[in-house]
C-alpha cells in the first residue's frame, strides 16, 4: 500500500467518526430539547397563570397609592395642628408661670413686713450682755 491509499483510508475513518459524532450530537440536542420542553413549558404555564391572576391586583395599586398619599397628607395636617396647639399651650404655661411668681411676690410682701417687725421687736426685748463694769460687780457679789 502506498501512502495515498493510507491517507484515503484515514480520511474515510475520520469522516465516519465525524458522522457518528454528528449523529450523537443531534441525538443529544434532541434529548435536551425534549427535556427543556418537559421542564420549562410547565414553568412558563405557571408564570403565565401567575401574571394573569396578579393583573387585577396590579390594576388596583395606583388607586391604593393615591389613597395612601391622601391619608399621609391628612395625617401631616393633623400633626401640624397638634404642633400649633402645643405651641399655644407652651405660651400659656409661660404666662401662667409668670403670673404665679407675681402672685407669690405679692403675697410675700405682708409676710416679709411682719417678719421685719417681729425681728425688730425681738431685737428690742433681747437680753443684752452685761457691760464689763456690771459683770465685775456681779462677780464680786457672788464671791462674797
Amino acid at each position: 500500500m502506498d501512502m495515498i491509499n493510507i491517507l484515503y483510508i484515514a480520511g474515510a475513518i475520520a469522516l465516519i467518526a465525524l458522522a457518528v459524532l454528528f449523529v450523537y450530537l443531534a441525538m443529544l440536542v434532541k434529548r435536551a430539547n425534549s427535556m427543556i420542553d418537559a421542564k420549562v413549558n410547565p414553568m412558563l404555564d405557571d408564570a403565565k397563570y401567575m401574571t394573569t391572576s396578579l393583573k387585577p391586583a396590579i390594576d388596583q395599586i395606583d388607586p391604593l397609592m393615591e389613597r395612601i398619599n391622601l391619608t399621609m397628607d391628612a395625617a401631616n395636617l393633623e400633626i401640624m395642628r397638634v404642633d400649633e396647639i402645643l405651641e399655644d399651650v407652651s405660651v400659656i404655661t409661660d404666662k401662667l408661670a409668670d403670673t404665679t411668681s407675681t402672685v407669690n411676690e405679692v403675697t410675700n410682701i405682708p409676710l416679709n413686713a411682719v417678719n421685719g417687725v417681729a425681728s425688730r421687736v425681738r431685737g428690742a426685748f433681747k437680753s443684752r450682755n452685761a457691760g464689763t463694769t456690771s459683770a465685775a460687780l456681779g462677780a464680786k457679789k457672788e464671791a462674797e
